[in-house]
């Protein structure tokens, strides 16, 4: 699949062990990928580079559950998947919730990937 074809989604992960796994598993699946570690950051990005598909950690840090969904209104035409070690308390509004630990073709699933 040539690059301008290849799906593009923003992962944002507090853990950098696990957002490098998540990276590279992704781009195992000729996905291109960009990540980043926190709320703010991912705001940019989002707002500044088209995504097909946004994985956001419910435990990244962020002010406050706003920044969130900030990141979310910016890319309104992505896909959405929240990852979470558990259940959220509050209303998530759009996308899928996966529980961690993630099943690749799940998320692949949820991204819209056809697994290679």
């Amino acid at each position: 699949m040539s690059r301008s074809n290849r799906k593009r989604v923003l992962v944002v992960e507090r853990h950098e062990a696990s957002r490098r796994g998540l990276v590279a598993l992704l781009e195992a699946e000729d996905v291109v990928v960009r990540s980043c570690a926190d709320a703010r950051q991912a705001l940019v990005l989002a707002r500044t580079e088209p995504f097909d598909a946004l994985v956001l950690d419910l435990e990244v840090p962020a002010d406050r559950v706003a920044d969130l969904r900030a990141i979310v209104a910016a890319r309104p035409d992505a896909r959405l998947v929240w990852t979470s070690c558990d259940h959220p308390t509050f209303d998530l509004g759009a996308g899928t919730l996966v529980v961690k630990p993630i099943a690749i073709d799940t998320l692949l699933q949820h991204l819209g990937v056809v697994p290679r």
